[in-house]
């Protein structure tokens, strides 16, 4: 990611410091020689035309070599430089070209230098909080609150990463990668911890068991497998009679596995034999004949499961049973959902997919509410355990929303590639995100 701290020193020391420390010298030269042939009322004239013209002529050259921001900290720096200026030239230097008091005016270089170096740092201060805490349009003028402060980035696939989850206790963050690998990161060092070598095709999906003892992964090639997580042993093959694996889940009780597949299915499978307990049929084809299982997900209690699809739906099924018991229509979604998670409470579904993402009531299947105009596939979405910050993976960043309000709270960018996979760590505190730029991020999420 992009240092803007280097990118503001650079361009201060290039342009702006230079500028106003030699002005100020070359001002307070020429307004003690004005002083001396035309007396003090010209030489405070020019004095007050020049020192202020030159600190403008600074604050500008920088906002041209550094844009972000530039409507905001320009004013607020002309103002606090004009500020300085006035009490100075009222207290000091006024009296001074007045009265002749030239060792007063020897003083006026330091006193300017001092000046440009307060000015200087109320902008670099300015444009890091800003820039911190904000996320700024390519003309440096339009600023969205909420900008995520990157954690770690965790590097080591040799191709895209696609899935991301965190175990149980937060600790570590596997990532599920193109280059067929999930790979198990320490959250706290980012350093790799364990390869799970594949052999089989991309991983699309990953899952970690609620005891935090087994990983599934799900395959390009229609295939789920288990392995344990701390040997790195696979355990067990769940493969399917057709199509890939989009999508998997494991039940709150660890005992039953979820897979969405390019068959246009869902299957309930018996972690503990491959055996498999339901298939659940019923999504269907989009415009464009895609037909796949996107998400599959739990709900807290383990007695229902919810599945999303190219066809646009969401529906919700009996995990026990096999029934099903509701369908839900995202007619704006052209492109299919492409991912449904359930909130803690387990009252509420969160989906997403082409250009937007829905809050749903579980119970009767209305929409609630919808984030809109987000521009392109929205490939993932995670749900904070308090139930109250929604996170979704976009093309140009993830961003976290308030599900109560609606309100945009943070954008985090730094990927240079499409998001493809979210993940909200067990304590709330942080953000993992996956990429098609081959890492995946950590990054922190503002507290209450």
């Amino acid at each position: 990611m992009k240092d803007y701290r280097s990118d503001y020193w650079r361009a201060g020391t290039l342009y702006e410091i230079p500028l106003l420390f030699l002005g100020y010298f070359a001002v307070s030269t020429v307004v003690m020689a004005a002083a001396v042939k035309n007396g003090a009322a010209a030489a405070g004239a020019f004095y007050l035309t020049a020192a202020l013209g030159l600190g403008v002529a600074g604050l500008l050259a920088l906002a041209i070599s550094f844009p972000r921001g530039r409507f905001l900290r320009v004013p607020a720096c002309v103002w606090f430089y004009g500020a300085m200026f006035a009490a100075t030239y009222h207290f000091l230097f006024g009296p001074a070209l007045r009265s002749g008091n030239w060792a007063a005016l020897n003083a006026a270089p330091l006193v300017f230098s001092a000046q440009a170096f307060a000015t200087f740092w109320l902008d670099l201060s300015l444009a890091s909080y800003l820039d911190r805490r904000g996320t700024w349009d390519e003309t440096g003028r339009h600023w969205t609150r909420g900008t995520g402060v990157l954690v770690r980035v965790f590097e080591g696939h040799r191709e895209g990463v696609r899935a991301v989850a965190f175990t149980p206790d937060g600790k570590f963050l596997v990532t599920g990668s193109s280059d067929k690998d999930a790979i198990l990161w320490d959250a706290a060092t980012g350093k790799s911890a364990r390869t799970f070598a594949g052999r089989w095709h991309w991983v699309n999906a990953v899952a970690v068991a609620p005891d935090g003892k087994t990983l599934v992964t799900g395959h390009h090639d229609g295939s789920a497998r288990s392995w344990d997580l701390s040997g790195g042993e696979l355990l067990r093959t769940f493969r399917c009679d057709l199509g890939f694996i989009e999508a998997v889940a494991i039940s709150p009780d660890g005992k039953f596995l979820a897979t969405g597949s390019g068959d246009a299915t869902a299957k309930i499978w018996d972690l503990a034999t491959g055996a498999v307990v339901r298939v659940l049929a019923g999504h269907g084809k989009n415009a464009a004949g895609m037909q796949a299982v996107t998400g599959v997900a739990f709900s807290p209690d383990g007695k229902f499961l919810a599945t999303s699809g190219n066809d646009k739906t969401i529906r919700l099924w009996d995990a026990r049973s096999g029934a099903a018991l509701r369908t839900l229509t995202d007619e704006k979604c052209a492109l299919g959902v492409k991912g449904v998670v359930f909130t803690p409470d387990g009252k509420f579904l969160v989906s997403c997919g082409d250009r937007r993402a829905a809050v749903w009531d579980a119970a009767s299947g209305d929409e609630l509410r919808s984030f809109a105009g987000l521009g392109g596939l929205l490939a993932d979405a995670a749900v904070s355990p308090d139930g109250k910050r929604l996170a979704l993976g976009c093309p140009d960043g993830a961003q976290l929303w308030d599900l109560e309000t609606g309100r945009s709270l943070r954008v985090y960018k730094g990927h240079s590639g499409w998001i493809a996979a979210v993940a909200i760590s067990p304590d709330g505190k942080f953000l993992a995100t996956g990429s098609d730029d081959r890492s995946a991020r950590l990054w922190e999420l503002p507290q209450a």
